[in-house]
């Protein structure tokens, strides 16, 4: 049995890829300071990302983990998941590596280069090194924490089965990891590695950022939001869900351009958990408002699902095209340049590599054919 499209949750897929990109674009020159921080906060959209993958893979996948492991679940499990993201991050990974060799002898040298292996094994992002965990395809960081996210899963699910269809339950469990976040934060101005650079291999940015343990909070919140949801599916919840879609839209734009904000340690998890989990369970809920009838709609549906291929290439792409802008129209134009590349081959990519490596290996593998319909997919 497939489960029913969580048509919003995968056009905003997109959304957070723009904001994702535009952190990565080069800021407009002269520009007022709040723009650079509007730039900068486009990070905070990565905990949306991590979010967003325990709650679709808590909705997808607990009629075959939830009630009780087994080697058959276990199996399709895992498969799926390689099969969604691996193949093409290897693709992405061999074209960025590769157009730095110039010479058919520093073919060999890319080889035996274990940074490049790290990247291979997805594993870059523990590392201390800025430069190991952003080299090649800096993007790339993130595969890594959610494959561990991934591999943690069906252990996660298993304290859930008691709490599964208690809602209040499992909002407590959603307030307390939105709370551990919060403390993490605290943590690190104890510590005093709160202002550290994000070079320091005990700075905040490795430990709060771009590390996998202290994103499972994330996750384990996406995880009670996909059991709320199970719980209050076909009930009429359209007007908590519109006044969540408000609440929660207004502050993730509110934190992204408040005064200073982008530029703490705050913005890199804690501030976002609480208005993203409002955000999502609103527009689930209340499928009819505009914003939720736009991120579903049939163009967005195929921008959402070409979302991870957008994210991979983005930055290669911009590197390439939007090089220092001096002025203003300059700036915009390599910005929407470098942004319809992108879209451009992200959709091709999709189309012509990420979705029939995903059917292919899933045949092999699993003996699964591709998915009856799409469902929103982190």
């Amino acid at each position: 049995m497939t489960a029913p499209v969580l048509k919003p949750l995968t056009g905003i897929r997109f959304v957070a890829a723009i904001f994702v990109f535009n952190a990565h674009a080069n800021n407009l020159p002269g520009g007022p300071e709040f723009l650079d921080g509007v730039a900068l906060a486009g990070h905070d959209w990565m905990t949306m990302f991590f979010i967003l993958s325990g709650l679709v893979l808590t909705w997808n996948y607990d009629e075959v983990l939830g009630t009780r492991l087994t080697g058959a679940g276990l199996r399709t499990y895992y498969v799926a998941r390689l099969a969604r993201i691996y193949p093409l991050y290897l693709l992405v990974l061999a074209v960025v590596a590769v157009s730095a060799v110039e010479v058919p002898a520093q073919l060999g040298e890319l080889l035996r280069n274990p940074t490049l292996w790290t990247h291979v094994l997805a594993v870059q992002t523990w590392s201390g090194d800025l430069a190991v965990a952003y080299g090649f395809n800096g993007p790339g960081w993130s595969v890594g924490v959610e494959l561990f996210l991934y591999a943690l899963l069906p252990l996660l699910i298993i304290p859930f089965r008691a709490i599964r269809s208690r809602p209040r339950a499992l909002i407590a469990v959603a307030i307390a990891c939105i709370l551990l976040t919060f403390a993490f934060v605290i943590a690190a101005y104890l510590l005093g590695t709160a202002d550290l650079p994000r070079e320091d291999p005990a700075s905040a940015h490795r430990w709060l950022y771009r590390t996998p343990l202290t994103r499972l909070p994330d996750f384990v919140l996406g995880m009670s939001l996909g059991y709320l949801l199970l719980h209050t599916r076909g009930r009429d919840l359209v007007r908590t869900g519109r006044v969540l879609q408000v609440v929660g839209g207004v502050a993730v734009a509110g934190l992204m351009v408040a005064p200073g904000l982008p530029f703490t340690i705050w913005s890199l998890d804690a501030a976002n958990t609480a208005p993203f989990a409002a955000l999502m369970l609103g527009l689930v809920w209340a499928p009819d408002t505009a914003f939720a009838r736009f991120l579903s709609s049939g163009p967005m549906m195929l921008l959402g699902e070409s979302a991870y291929a957008f994210y991979l290439w983005h930055q290669t792409i911009v590197h390439v095209v939007a090089g220092p802008a001096t002025t203003t129209t300059a700036w915009v134009i390599t910005w929407v340049v470098a942004f319809l590349i992108t879209t451009l081959v992200a959709v091709g990519s999709h189309l012509l590599v990420e979705q029939p490596a995903r059917a292919f290996l899933r045949r092999r593998l699993a003996g699964q054919g591709p998915p009856a319909t799409a469902v929103a997919r982190p």
